[in-house]
């Protein structure tokens, strides 16, 4: 019996990431990753398809070269910040003649979820069931119970269709074929344990041109968000700081970069002679104060969204992922800040074969994958049903979503 393959592909304002897995094993096992520099995206949107498509050819070309069968079955995240959320209800009368809940009735109170005004030119990317009650009564699961009356309360997440279609646009030019399109956090949110899920815990990703959460609280996807604010604003910060090319601050950042800055010696220089041409010293205590600032901008967005939720729902602490987690001693900047325990998040590796610690070393623990191993992780358990209509979001995730 020949493989099954699928592409779980992270398209950043920084860079393209792509993971090819097999779907032909009880574990996902990563056979291909490829990367490469991204363009043409400005806030988690598509800004200029053509950049886009320029940049995406070679990745799609790379993974048509391995299997033409993962180039048509991709699955890729979105990150729009112009994405929003929706708290909705769906109410029907049972179907069945002797009042047992059928997946057809789940699958239609669902929809009535669905009939809210979004506004024009939006759609629904995700409708997340967050609890369902039958007659009155709250129940984990009613199919196959008996009842009159059922009501789901749902999380109606929804996209700027042009956004979204511009995205699909890009990667059917570049020669490849979506399958899904994933709100980002959820991909983010398999980086998350069961206990976790279940005390109560947020994810955050920090990225190149957004951040983004997402939190649980009871296995409940409970709330989401995005900022436009990510680490280029950090660079940019660094590079008008000290009057140098963006180029060089990405590199000061990279390598010299701190995001508490009492961690630095005030006495610490940095010769930017040893790393380019400029012949000047500074001080590394003021590159860190610089980063420092910009990140307390952002955690000061997300101190405002968690003033909707309550106080005490995150016991089990936030998990932090995507290329700036890196950074020394931010997750000491975020505990201190926002008063919860905090860490450094990377992909579950149980979920693996073996093969991705052994042929892609690194990548695996690094907080700057764990979105599109996310991708994959998720995407893996489909395996007979790899060709799924783009349209049919809503019931591929209600597999995966508790």
């Amino acid at each position: 019996m020949g493989k099954n393959y699928i592409t779980a592909l992270d398209i950043g304002t920084f860079e393209i990431k792509a993971a090819v897995v097999s779907v032909s094993s009880e574990k996902g096992e990563l056979v291909r990753f490829f990367k490469h520099p991204s363009a043409g995206l400005r806030r988690g949107a598509v800004l200029e398809i053509s950049d886009l498509v320029q940049n995406l050819s070679p990745v799609i070309f790379e993974i048509k070269k391995f299997s033409r069968q993962a180039a048509k079955n991709i699955f890729v995240n979105f990150n729009s910040s112009e994405t929003k959320e929706e708290k909705s209800k769906g109410i029907i009368a049972v179907s069945h003649p002797n009042n047992e809940i059928t997946s057809e009735d789940m699958e239609r109170v669902r929809r009535a979820a669905e009939a809210i005004n979004l506004g024009s030119n939006r759609e629904v990317l995700h409708n997340i069931a967050q609890q369902y009650i039958v007659d009155g009564v709250s129940v984990a699961d009613p199919l196959g119970l008996n009842g009159n009356r059922l009501e789901v309360e749902s999380l109606i997440i929804n996209a700027f269709s042009p956004h979204i279609r511009s995205l699909v646009k890009a990667i059917e030019t570049a020669g490849g074929e979506v399958r899904n399109v994933i709100f980002s956090p959820l991909a983010d949110g398999t980086v998350l344990s069961r206990s976790q899920k279940e005390l109560g815990a947020m994810v955050i990703d920090i990225g190149a041109g957004i951040t983004s959460l997402a939190i649980y609280r009871e296995k409940k996807l409970i709330k989401t968000a995005i900022f436009p604010l990510g680490g280029n604003n950090i660079t940019n910060d660094i590079a008008i700081g000290f009057k140098i090319p963006i180029s060089l601050a990405e590199n000061l950042k990279v390598n010299y970069g701190c995001a508490y800055a009492k961690e630095i010696n005030q006495k610490e220089m940095i010769d930017l002679s040893t790393i380019s041409d400029y012949k000047s010293i500074i001080s590394r205590r003021f590159l860190a104060e610089i980063i420092e600032s910009r990140l307390e901008e952002i955690i000061d967005l997300i101190k405002d969204e968690l003033k909707t939720i309550a106080k005490d729902s995150l016991p089990a602490g936030v998990v932090l992922v995507g290329g700036t987690a890196r950074l020394p001693f931010i997750s000491e900047l975020i505990s201190d800040k926002l008063k919860v325990y905090s860490q450094i998040g990377s992909t579950d590796s149980s979920q693996w074969a073996i093969n991705a610690f052994l042929n892609f070393p690194g990548i695996v623990e690094d907080p700057m994958y764990v979105n599109v191993l996310g991708l994959a992780q998720m995407n893996s358990l489909i395996k007979k049903e790899i060709k799924i209509d783009i349209s049919n979001i809503g019931k591929f995730f209600k597999m995966f979503i508790p």
